[in-house]
């Protein structure tokens, strides 16, 4: 466990000096905690440019008020980043702990701790990903899991004070979370007949989810249209398809084949099932689903009641119609404890030599997804060298040449951006300017951020998201370039720092 812990940080740390986290999401994430400690609770400078509460951007991920304390030590992204790391290698704990509880064996235990550890989702987690708070619960529910099923076994109540906490924690992650706790509760009525515990489940779900969605949420849709119109405004452009963008939901627009609306959307699914279903999901989607399941050998298919706790997950992900559902992406957390429990149950309905037969060729089967998926940890493991050729050989999508060739130039702008200035800039360093209230993604904010870094060969893809093509943007910085409103404060190859007079 430790090596996984030491080999991830290494690799997070050269991802952070070498800029490819970004502002999505580790900036984003970083911000939010940032404003936290300085009393700004949960605001955040969302994609639009607007200084928002978070939950603004659609997102109930309360966790990152429980990981605030953690910038009282240091006010570095990077912590975020290792916090999350060592939450789930813990996640090889629970395993072993549920693992030895249903198979009553230490000796496959500690097997299936190892399983955890080399299964491809967890790999990518521990090495691709950014900061989420949903990936934390994913470990907090897999401890949950353990806990009730102990208490089941030999009730105590501080068993049941435990599973509780955990729970609370675990819907803090996401705001879709509510709805697998609501299913889980389900679950332990089907499975255990505790009709107390697994109906306090279901309804604190149904209750959280609805207040997420239809309170928090929409509380924030008409602020999310402020400085997108100030932007409008002050670039001089016009014909900006964006209406799509400031619904009661941010997200809306990914299931706009289904309808433009919850209802519509909820209408098509109980109305049209299979055909709302065979049009929303993709190839990529069934290549996530294989790289879920097969590294288990599809035993979570065969507990289905089980795999039926994941429906919401494996709704909001195949049901888009952005490829967002892969085993690289952090949406795929929350399966985790799922196929986990039904893998277990699956095998400890066996004779023991079977048991250690499946746990075996699970191990192997969840090594080759790994490779064949490009787990980072387990290639760094296994090829035994330095950091730079795994991530050349792997990571060349991410444009790691220009970060490494551009490292000393960028941390040379960086250091002339005062901390206490309102700034925008490309994503690339969204990270590293996160510690202040204003964060923007260049060109949003280029009217009154204090600081504006611009990348001439860099176009944000998240402009391009919510309408503004690239002739737009250069656009802004050819009026930016002529105006007397900004001083060239530096430049280093394609990176120039204006300072707006």
């Amino acid at each position: 466990m430790l090596i996984v812990f030491f080999i991830s940080v290494k690799l997070a740390n050269f991802k952070y000096n070498n800029f490819m986290y970004g502002k999505f999401d580790l900036g984003n994430m970083s911000q939010v905690v940032w404003n936290n400690k300085h009393g700004n609770f949960n605001m955040v400078t969302d994609q639009f440019g607007n200084d928002i509460s978070r939950l603004g951007m659609s997102h109930v991920d309360l966790t990152l008020f429980v990981v605030t304390p953690l910038y009282f030590i240091k006010e570095d992204p990077r912590l975020l980043i290792f916090f999350q790391q060592f939450v789930v290698v813990l996640g090889a704990i629970a395993v072993y702990l549920l693992a030895n509880q249903l198979l009553k064996s230490k000796n496959l235990a500690f097997l299936w701790g190892v399983i955890y550890l080399v299964y491809p989702a967890v790999g990518h987690i521990l090495t691709k990903q950014t900061f989420h708070g949903v990936s934390l619960s994913a470990v907090f529910l897999l401890y949950a899991i353990y806990f009730y099923i102990k208490n089941q076994a030999q009730f105590h109540k501080y068993n049941l004070i435990i599973f509780w906490l955990l729970i609370f924690l675990t819907l803090l992650g996401k705001e879709e979370i509510p709805l697998v706790i609501s299913m889980f509760g389900l679950w332990i009525v089907y499975k255990f007949k505790d009709i107390k515990t697994g109906l306090s489940l279901f309804l604190i779900g149904i209750i959280w989810f609805l207040v997420a969605f239809f309170v928090l949420i929409p509380k924030y849709e008409n602020l999310r249209s402020v400085e997108f119109d100030k932007f409008i405004t002050n670039a001089k452009i016009s014909n900006v398809n964006s209406s799509d963008f400031f619904k009661s939901n941010f997200f809306l627009h990914r299931y706009s084949q289904l309808g433009d609306s919850y209802t519509q959307v909820a209408s098509s699914l109980i109305l049209h099932p299979v055909e709302s279903t065979r049009v929303s999901i993709s190839s990529d989607d069934k290549e996530a689903i294989v790289n879920v399941l097969a590294p288990l050998l599809f035993l979570p298919v065969i507990a289905f009641p089980i795999l039926l706790i994941s429906l919401p997950e494996i709704a909001i992900n195949i049901l888009s119609n952005q490829n967002i559902f892969a085993i690289d992406n952090h949406r795929v957390s929350m399966f985790i404890p799922i196929v986990f429990l039904a893998s277990l149950y699956v095998v400890s309905k066996q004779v023991q030599k079977l048991q250690y037969m499946l746990t075996i060729l699970i191990i192997l089967s969840s090594v080759y997804f790994s490779f064949k998926t490009n787990n980072l940890l387990l290639i760094e493991i296994s090829k035994k060298i330095g950091v730079e050729k795994v991530f050349a050989d792997n990571m060349l999508d991410q444009n790691l040449d220009r970060a490494i060739s551009d490292t000393g130039c960028i941390n040379k702008i960086l250091k002339q951006i005062p901390d206490d200035s309102s700034y925008t800039g490309p994503n690339y360093m969204g990270a590293q300017t996160s510690l202040r209230k204003t964060n923007a993604v260049y060109p949003m904010r280029f009217y009154d951020a204090e600081y504006l870094a611009i990348d001439v060969k860099e176009f944000s893809v998240h402009a391009n998201e919510i309408g503004i093509t690239d002739e737009m943007q250069k656009s802004v910085t050819a009026q930016i370039f002529n105006s007397e409103s900004y001083k060239i404060i530096d430049s280093c190859k394609s990176l120039f720092l204006f300072k707006r007079l």
